[in-house]
């Protein structure tokens, strides 16, 4: 039977491109070989982690001989489209939200009435770094190094040889304080020195960190690694960005009557390319930027470090986000180099605002973190406030001219995002976006086109719309979150008209990571 016929041809718009490890890196390190492994096995991790209600090796069986059919489940990690609000391509039931981070069938009630009953018990069941299962009439949340004791143990001894033969002592001791926490599920420590590394030339983010998987509450982060190749002299140019945002922020403050608190953050730009990635950081739609590490007490106390992957998001400009572009404004007066700027420092400002707004709140009496109140509509807010405060940023410093270029770039990177479904955060971020600058007027569609109104109205409805979100992050408000996730993150039929004339352009890209130098596993 031929399975996944939409998904086939949804698979089929993603462009694939070639990441060869040993052109993006000039030197190898002696320990590349085992760089490389710690990928994979953090990639096996995130795997277990996804399976929870399917064997992996059932699903595959299933494909047979297929192999377009494989590779759509590699893709996805699992039977699940991720690039169509994750309905099921094979036989199997419609996708839990529980995935492997709590027992099957389990329900965001099912998690408040037991924490309630058991309030010892919420500290554990509130951590990123644990799964809640099933125990006799109740539940216990058990940390990720005891439920995947294999994987996690050859993980830490892998890096701790990979620690044997770095050159660099900087990253040397970072590996070595990353292979000790990874058995503890305590990253404080490793999470601290990574945002101190400085000179080494190849860097690696692995472990568990972001929290957009876990559909259900919004709390268990997934495992993920990252290997670069620094760029410095493009981070040095980019640097004297981060001197710029305290005065972008107070000149904001009191058109948003917001106080954004960003004087105590320490941010860290750079640029780097990605040498090879896996579980998390390579599942579907690649991610063109991260900021890292999420522990607030890490943030308070030495800041964060916000990276561009210059080559994923130059693939992405190239096959999708230009063309989409000009689609949306055929009449554009912006050049393809002049938009990749656009697109770049918007890149760069969104991961900068993370760092700005709250992060540690007071709710009910105690401290908290706004995932933590704000729960599964986190991941989308928190989205759509780095978004929206990036073309603030940008706004507040562009003339009347090159305004209208930024705002094409914004709207074309709406319609471009919500095509990988509102199941996604990005997607259902840039939904939330587009709906309320359509309900504000700042926007209009018209015969399947966008038109973009005055600048100055454009800016007033996304002063407005980041105030809102700014206001349920500070407020911890789960109601206000709920109630203005569902109203916004649509697609209506006017915007299901736009998707639909773009729908020849590619949706993302797939990354196939080769090595020209060794044997290195091929993906797909």
């Amino acid at each position: 039977m031929n399975f996944g016929g939409d998904s086939r041809e949804q698979f089929n718009k993603v462009a694939s491109v070639n990441f060869d490890i040993a052109e993006s890196s000039q030197t190898l390190p002696p320990n590349f070989d085992q760089l490389i492994r710690s990928v994979d096995l953090a990639d096996e991790i995130f795997w277990e982690q996804m399976s929870g209600q399917y064997d992996r090796e059932e699903i595959l069986k299933q494909a047979g001989d297929d192999d377009k059919l494989k590779q759509l489940i590699h893709f996805n990690y699992g039977p699940y489209d991720r690039l169509n609000d994750d309905r099921p391509f094979l036989p199997v039931p419609p996708k839990d939200p529980a995935l492997g981070f709590y027992p099957q069938n389990f329900t965001r009630e099912d998690f408040m009435a037991y924490v309630q009953a058991h309030p010892e018990s919420r500290a554990a069941f509130e951590s990123p770094y644990t799964v809640v299962r099933q125990k006799n009439s109740g539940f216990e949340a058990i940390p990720y190094h005891e439920i995947y004791p294999d994987k996690v143990n050859v993980l830490s001894r892998v890096l701790k040889q990979a620690a044997e033969s770095e050159p660099n002592a900087q990253f040397q001791q970072y590996l070595l304080q990353r292979a000790s926490d990874l058995l503890t599920d305590d990253y404080y420590k490793s999470d601290k020195l990574w945002v101190g590394l400085e000179t080494n030339p190849i860097d690696l983010v692995i472990g568990p960190y972001e929290v957009y998987e876990d559909q259900l509450m919004g709390l268990k982060a997934a495992y993920e690694a990252l290997l670069l190749a620094r760029d410095f002299g493009e981070s040095t140019e980019i640097r004297q960005i981060e001197h710029e945002i305290r005065g972008l922020c107070r000149s904001l403050e009191p058109v948003l009557g917001k106080t954004l608190n960003f004087e105590d953050s320490r941010v860290q730009l750079s640029v780097a390319r990605l040498l090879y990635a896996g579980g998390e950081g390579r599942v579907a739609t690649p991610a063109i930027a991260f900021n890292l590490p999420n522990d607030e007490r890490v943030i308070e106390e030495v800041g964060s470090r916000q990276i561009i992957l210059m080559n994923v998001l130059q693939a992405k400009f190239d096959l999708v986000v230009w063309p989409v572009l000009l689609k949306l404004f055929p009449d554009t007066l912006a050049s393809q180099a002049v938009a990749f700027r656009e697109f770049f420092n918007h890149t760069v400002f969104h991961e900068i605002s993370h760092s700005v707004g709250p992060q540690r709140i007071l709710k009910d009496g105690s401290m908290s973190t706004v995932n933590r109140c704000l729960k599964q509509f986190y991941s989308a807010l928190e989205e759509a406030k780095a978004d929206t405060l990036a073309a603030c940023f940008k706004m507040s410093m562009t003339d009347s001219v090159n305004s209208h270029i930024l705002i094409e770039n914004y709207v074309s990177g709406m319609i471009r995002a919500i095509r990988f479904g509102l199941g996604s955060a990005h997607g259902g971020s840039n939904a939330i976006q587009l709906n309320f600058l359509l309900r504000e007027n700042a926007v209009a569609i018209e015969n399947d086109r966008i038109i973009i109104h005055e600048a100055s109205l454009f800016r007033e409805a996304l002063h407005k719309l980041t105030a809102n979100i700014l206001d349920i992050q500070e407020k911890g408000d789960l109601s206000e979150a709920r109630k203005f996730v569902r109203t916004y993150c649509v697609v209506t039929r006017d915007i299901a008209k736009v998707l639909d004339s773009v729908r020849d352009i590619p949706t993302d890209i797939r990354i196939r990571y080769t090595n020209s130098l060794s044997p290195v596993r091929t993906t797909v």
